[in-house]
């Protein structure tokens, strides 16, 4: 099963806004607003530390058949709320087509400002790394880009260009003004060493 994660964004001085987003949205967000785009866990969203008054808000009570009223119950306390903004309920998970999910985000996150492509297409390369990616993100939850916890022999670009996920070797030749359309692994990787 899919679950979101947290992220805060920072556009600005006074503008942090916490965001919450499937796993495959973080390289996204930190390829558009770079080291002001961070993951939080709800741990650090629920730290009420500083905070001078936290109050539990009652639901309404409503009038039954009998004329009485029902108990008023509490809201969800925040913990509650975020476990429940996590969870994708499986009918609506993108994972079911991820087609249309690379279609959502290339959408929603537009063209890339430096770079003659949408931000989905510079991250990802196409549909099909997309489409890889999101499921190893979706089995892994600790997946190394979710969690930003890259080994230094992970870090995309200081990989042997025979290690890579056809999603990283593309991504790597387009760093290096290779043209990958319509190329081969093989001819991908010759033109990557040609470079070096």
């Amino acid at each position: 099963m899919t679950r979101r994660i947290f992220m805060n964004v920072k556009r600005g001085m006074t503008d942090d806004t916490a965001v919450c987003v499937f796993p495959w949205e973080k390289p996204l967000l930190e390829e558009i607003h770079g080291q002001n785009a961070t993951v939080v866990t709800i741990n650090e969203m629920c730290d009420t530390s500083g905070v001078a008054r936290v109050e539990k808000v009652k639901f309404a009570s409503r009038p039954l058949e009998d004329g009485g009223f029902t108990k008023a119950d509490y809201a969800p306390d925040l913990r509650a709320q975020l476990e429940a903004m996590a969870e994708v309920p499986d009918d609506e998970d993108p994972l079911h087509n991820l087609d249309a999910e690379f279609g959502r985000m290339v959408e929603k996150y537009g063209m890339h400002p430096e770079v003659k492509a949408t931000v989905v297409e510079k991250v990802y390369g196409n549909a099909m790394g997309f489409k890889q990616v999101a499921r190893e993100m979706a089995r892994n939850p600790r997946h190394p880009m979710i969690t930003g916890e890259l080994e230094d022999e992970e870090i995309p670009g200081e990989v042997p260009l025979a290690e890579m996920t056809m999603t990283e070797l593309r991504a790597k030749a387009r760093e290096s003004g290779v043209e990958v359309k319509g190329k081969t692994r093989s001819e991908i990787e010759d033109a990557l060493a040609q470079r070096s």
